[in-house]
């Protein structure tokens, strides 16, 4: 059975129904894409609609899926279908998505059939495959907490490859601070043990020093320490400030306080995918390309909404600096709130945090200007006057010192 995409996104994806039946004659013959993602899901999402941008602007296409989760029922059984016949029998040109674990499907990819993979346990050789830059969306999670003066953070993860990279990544920047984060020691998953693993890691919350700042793998692993937290009593964000990854806007809001995470730029993958998967299917050409997926932001929510600094005086002058960070702040601004010295406040901003008032002041105000870029589509200059910059100059080299390119590389390089 052949199901279309616009049950989920019709307003993207009206005009790929209509050129499947108002074919011209100047048009390549219709591509059948397998389809194997979650598309109830944001990150699989943000896949297919980039896969789809750039897919229909070279012609006629239509994608196998699987079913809805309420076809699945047992009423419904007789509507079943099995996605992998499609490979097999020679009915589709190309496959996107996870691999299942069948090992003539896998012998089917590994032969040459064009398809890139989204590995779910480890990388699957041979073919294109789309995996996080290493180590990056764990440096990512890792500098979100030192920004807010935490000193006490752990790792809650799994044992799926990219929780491992997003687990190592995550260490690897705390060290160079000298801080070891405490590591969830996750058993091996399946239906049995998750009761007595979320047993498991209610007791590891429990033994973690406070206030703690916690990064988990994924927003779904986020959302089992934050619903833990709350049987157990520990306050977030005020004990335990809870750090995922995807952004996925539903699960991030269906717990209580919402969830912070990391956004990750699926759809530009998803679409450079597809820009590889047309040219796989054109030319009848073996790729084992890899796509990376990189951080493009952190959205913050009320589950790490707070400053983890012992300091009153140093705290007292954050929250100044992020309070006002949309105008031109100076240090003396920051200063005046504080009861002591400029000097005594610079030399424990140096001790806690590692930087100075000024370097504080630039990195909030950078963060904003990377918020607006990836969020607007207004130019750097009215980006400028918004955020009470001197002129384009100045933002410029202000964004370039502290992200290492300018804003409009940034914009190109992250902006979905």
């Amino acid at each position: 059975m052949t199901f279309l995409l616009n049950i989920y996104f019709p307003s993207k994806l009206l005009s790929v129904i209509i050129s499947l039946y108002l074919e011209p004659s100047n048009m390549t013959k219709t591509k059948h894409i397998i389809l194997m993602l979650d598309d109830a899901r944001s990150p699989e999402r943000g896949f297919i609609r980039g896969l789809v941008d750039y897919l229909h602007q070279q012609g006629s296409w239509c994608f196998y899926r699987t079913s809805p989760l309420y076809l699945m029922h047992p009423f419904f059984s007789g509507r079943k279908e099995n996605i992998i016949d499609y490979l097999t029998k020679g009915d589709a040109d190309g496959f996107f998505g996870y691999l299942p674990e069948h090992q003539e499907s896998q012998q089917i990819i590994k032969s040459g059939f064009p398809a890139v993979i989204v590995p779910v346990k480890k990388r699957v050789p041979e073919v294109p495959n789309i995996i996080d830059m290493p180590n990056s969306v764990g440096i990512a999670g890792a500098e979100y907490f030192l920004d807010r003066g935490y000193s006490n953070l752990a790792y809650c993860g799994s044992d799926h490859y990219w929780s491992i990279d997003r687990q190592q990544g995550f260490c690897r920047r705390l060290l160079k601070n000298q801080i070891t984060p405490n590591i969830f020691p996750h058993p091996k998953h399946s239906r049995a043990s998750q009761h007595s693993e979320l047993n498991h890691l209610e007791q590891w919350l429990l033994d973690l020093p406070t206030p703690v700042g916690i990064m988990a793998c994924n927003d779904d692993r986020a959302f089992d320490v934050l619903q833990s937290c709350q049987k157990m009593g520990l306050q977030v964000p005020d004990d335990v400030a809870v750090l995922g990854v995807d952004n996925d806007e539903m699960v991030c809001n269906l717990v209580h306080p919402p969830l912070s995470s990391i956004e990750l730029n699926f759809e530009k993958t998803g679409y450079e995918a597809g820009k590889l998967l047309y040219k796989m299917i054109l030319n009848k050409e073996k790729r084992n390309d890899t796509f990376m997926l990189r951080p493009t932001r952190i959205v913050t929510r009320q589950s790490t909404d707070m400053i983890a600094v012992e300091d009153k005086e140093v705290a007292k002058a954050l929250e100044c600096i992020r309070r006002n960070a949309k105008k031109e702040i100076q240090v003396k601004d920051v200063v005046a709130v504080s009861s002591i010295s400029r000097r005594s406040l610079q030399q424990r901003f140096h001790k806690i945090l590692g930087r100075s008032i000024h370097d504080e002041i630039r990195r909030v105000r950078i963060n904003q200007v990377a918020e607006q870029l990836l969020e607007t589509n207004l130019t750097i200059q009215q980006i400028a006057r918004d955020l009470d910059f001197q002129d384009l100059y100045h933002i410029s080299r202000a964004f370039r010192k502290e992200k290492k390119m300018t804003p409009s590389e940034f914009r190109k390089i992250h902006k979905k």
